[in-house]
């Protein structure tokens, strides 16, 4: 409705339309995936005009670059599928650098579009370890990017259901996340409390944020690359995300060098935290192509 473009079922499997091309990197911001924006059958924050089905993907459909990782991508997707189906999914993907794990994971991109849903992405790294919510920054103001290029009154309609959504919490996931300012507008400063009651106040409002936007008419892939050089404050969002049961069909795909897995370090850690009946967590090695 929206790009103009179509999901098509043939024989139970579901396939993407040829101009449905695949993601580029996060860098330069031009090269963002511009599908993101525009799911093909509403991308409405109300919920309208949302796929029937769950696409699949082909191993036919991978990019040449892709070839030997069709188990890996059939993986990625099925467990797209279950989050999309209602429930939490964190994926950890390790291996060395340059292995192919950022490509593999944006191959999900024309999956997640083809099902109504979003992409967003962000990246830490060891420059802003020590800055709060570096990563979910970046996917935050993604968000907001791919909103102000959709069509109007989307980006309004986006606008009124997350002032309604959050209501008292807006003005503190504004704070936590300034690119919001520019979809929601000027709101005046959260009031302030105490430690921890503060920390318990911005983990409620993230989880509401996220309820709002990853939901099972349109599902949200979150993409956080190199979370072994994550902030503290981010583990601990991610795992009060998981720990208080939000309700999102949300999948969070993390990927990590394998030493960044020792029993003691944080990535482990959080995992460990995360575990819980209403979080499903994998974990996948990408070893090199034979």
């Amino acid at each position: 409705v929206l790009a103009g473009r179509r999901t098509y079922e043939q024989d139970g499997a579901m396939h993407t339309s040829p101009d449905q091309s695949a993601p580029a990197g996060r860098h330069p911001p031009d090269a963002r995936p511009p599908g993101c924006a525009t799911p093909p059958v509403g991308g409405r924050p109300d919920g309208h005009d949302a796929p029937a089905h769950m696409a699949a993907i082909g191993t036919t459909d991978a990019s040449p670059a892709l070839h030997g990782r069709e188990d890996e991508l059939r993986e990625l997707v099925e467990s797209f599928r279950r989050a999309a189906s209602g429930s939490m999914v964190f994926f950890l993907l390790s291996g060395r650098a340059g292995v192919g794990k950022t490509a593999l994971v944006r191959a999900l991109h024309r999956v997640v579009r083809a099902n109504g849903g979003r992409m967003l992405e962000g990246g830490f790294d060891e420059d802003r370890q020590y800055s709060p919510y570096s990563a979910l920054t970046d996917a935050i103001g993604d968000l907001v990017n791919q909103i102000d290029a959709e069509p109007e009154p989307l980006p309004e309609l986006w606008r009124t259901r997350l002032m309604d959504g959050l209501g008292a919490q807006c003005a503190l996931v504004c704070e936590m996340f300034p690119s919001l300012r520019r979809l929601i507008g000027q709101i005046g400063p959260a009031a302030e409390l105490p430690w921890p009651a503060a920390r318990h106040r911005g983990e409620l409002a993230v989880r509401r944020l996220f309820s709002l936007v990853a939901t099972r008419e349109h599902p949200l892939l979150l993409f956080l690359d190199d979370i072994h050089w994550a902030d503290e404050d981010s583990l601990l969002q991610l795992q009060a995300l998981g720990a208080g049961g939000c309700r999102a069909s949300l999948m969070i795909v993390a990927t990590c060098p394998d030493e960044a897995l020792e029993p003691s370090s944080k990535v482990s850690r959080m995992l460990a935290a995360l575990g819980n009946d209403s979080v499903t967590i994998v974990r996948r090695g990408l070893g090199p192509l034979s």
